[in-house]
């Protein structure tokens, strides 16, 4: 079940085309490996139409930065991607798979 992840704000990266750059904190994450860090999704507005959407949480590592950051698919191959505000909450190296 999704949750409002109240402890958590979480700002917007960017909408995107499925695999269009996009940067999250210098890391672009298309082409790497994704890992969930939660079992619940978290449940944030589209930016633009504050339509409640669906996101889970995931951690990539490129070059040796880690960077966590809430994932989800708006509407066909469109990406909304969220950058948690206090990303050391999730910084502990456990990932969920």
């Amino acid at each position: 079940m999704a949750n409002m992840d109240h402890a958590v704000e979480w700002g917007v990266a960017g909408i995107v085309a499925e695999g269009e750059p996009i940067s999250l904190d210098g890391i672009n994450p298309w082409g790497l490996e994704w890992h969930r860090v939660q079992d619940d999704p978290v449940m944030l507005r589209h930016p633009q139409y504050l339509q409640w959407h669906q996101f889970w949480v995931y951690q990539v590592t490129s070059a040796g930065k880690r960077v966590t950051f809430a994932a989800g698919e708006l509407s066909a191959n469109v990406w909304g991607f969220y950058l948690p505000s206090s990303p050391a909450r999730y910084n502990t190296g456990m990932t969920r798979d």
